[in-house]
């Protein structure tokens, strides 16, 4: 029975790491600015597919899609302020501009390449202009 409690921690472990999922990146934005939020770091030599998947605070959620081999773009009910940052086969990030209080929300890149499938959930919060600070400078 001893033997036991060090597999069933190792397991517990386990079972948190899962449930948590990924890392987390929190990206923040200003209301009407842009916001770009980064997939994980891999080749895109070996890209395969890349997906968004943009789910916000209140509204609908939509997918933004590549598919490398037919070098073809595919959106879900998403709109036209979300878009590539620069082309999906060199960059995959995700631009948003401008920037709106309801894009507030969870948005996941899931990367696959010949090396693997990787996925970054980022967190999107959304400042309205009232949460600026001004900073006086002196001479």
């Amino acid at each position: 029975m001893a033997q036991m409690w060090p597999i069933l921690a190792e397991f517990l472990l386990f079972l948190i790491k899962v449930v948590q999922g990924p890392a987390d990146s929190t990206v923040s934005a200003v209301v009407g600015t842009r916001a770009v939020l980064r997939c994980p770091n891999t080749s895109v030599s070996s890209l395969i597919l890349v997906i968004w998947k943009i789910g916000p605070k209140s509204g609908s959620h939509c997918l933004l899609a590549y598919r490398a081999d037919a070098n073809k773009t595919d959106r879900t009910n998403c709109s036209e302020r979300m878009t590539w940052e620069s082309s999906p086969d060199h960059d995959p990030a995700l631009q948003i501009h401008p920037v709106r209080l309801a894009d507030e929300g969870n948005y996941t890149c899931e990367i696959a390449t010949s090396d693997g499938t990787f996925c970054l959930v980022s967190a999107l919060t959304v400042l309205g202009k009232k949460h600026l600070v001004c900073l006086d400078f002196y001479d």
